[in-house]
């Protein structure tokens, strides 16, 4: 399997609206292939199974996770690898099932296990800095999801709205709430009680298959963390 690691970025464009003295200067998104990595490749570092995430490094490298190897991998921009932070395991800096990754100030790379429920933090050496726990069960998320990263390398979950736990409800039109709770970087709960109304979904419950559907213009919920706000 493939990555290409594509790069969208404003560029001008040119809008004649009726005569020339009209023009009007538009952002226009421009997409630009930057590299590819993996295909027919039988080098181990360049075969993927399972890409989590990935995220661009200050420094001009793309960090892959992968999750079959549990590694994050590292590439140049050329394509060419360049090393690999983690792996399988329960040590520090090692992963059971990573899931995302977020690039820090100062070149910080953090990394979430969702099965551990571990925030890793490497520097921008590839040191492993700083691990910590997210109990998510504590703060009464079932089914716990990655929201987002703080400056200082804490995080923000939010809880899944998963029909496991619906099997029983009728079929309807659903928008349940959605709980997010911040976490701080060493591990405690730093704010919680933020419930949002979360994405509109059909569930149905029909002869023993129950699950979600996307009805058509559903409204959705969409979450960010910028800096120290979300």
């Amino acid at each position: 399997r493939a990555l290409v690691v594509l790069v969208v970025s404003f560029g001008p464009s040119v809008l004649a609206a009726q005569a020339p003295r009209n023009l009007v200067a538009e952002p226009q998104l421009v997409l630009r292939e930057v590299a590819t990595f993996g295909g027919m490749d039988s080098r181990p570092a360049y075969s993927f199974s399972t890409i989590r995430d990935i995220a661009l490094l200050p420094e001009g490298r793309v960090a892959v996770a992968d999750g079959a190897s549990q590694e994050i991998r590292l590439f140049a921009l050329d394509g060419a690898y360049s090393g690999h932070l983690g792996g399988r395991g329960d040590g520090p800096g090692e992963f059971r099932a990573i899931r995302d990754l977020v690039v820090l100030p100062g070149g910080r790379l953090l990394a979430w296990d969702i099965q551990r429920g571990g925030i890793t933090i490497f520097g921008s050496d590839g040191d492993v800095i700083e691990t910590y726990g997210v109990d998510a069960g504590a703060a009464d998320i079932l089914f716990p999801q990655f929201a987002g990263a703080f400056a200082d390398g804490g995080v923000l979950i939010r809880d899944e709205v998963h029909p496991i736990g619906m099997r029983n409800e009728p079929a309807a039109t659903r928008r349940d709430s959605i709980t997010l709770v911040a976490w701080g970087p060493s591990g405690a709960v730093g704010s919680s009680g933020l419930s949002f109304e979360g994405p509109e979904r059909d569930f149905y419950n029909e002869d023993g298959n129950w699950g979600f559907d996307e009805p058509l213009f559903a409204n959705e919920l969409t979450h960010a963390v910028i800096g120290d706000t979300v």
